[in-house]
């Protein structure tokens, strides 16, 4: 199982770009370039890349 980020006013998904964070509308495209092992490690991610998103408010973990 792995996880994505959902950024909830966006609605775009995190994904990797060469080492960075961009987003992308599609969810697709998340699952397969922007999927974390760990639960932990997408929250980590979402945390750094903006430190004031709060988990349930601004971005949500979905189990893929």
């Amino acid at each position: 199982m792995g996880y994505i980020v959902k950024l909830l006013e966006s609605g775009n998904y995190f994904v990797g770009d060469e080492g960075e964070i961009v987003t992308t509308s599609s969810r697709e495209e998340a699952i397969s370039e922007g999927q974390f092992e760990a639960y932990e490690e997408a929250k980590e991610t979402a945390e750094d890349w903006s430190g004031q998103m709060v988990l349930g408010v601004d971005y949500i973990i979905e189990s893929v």
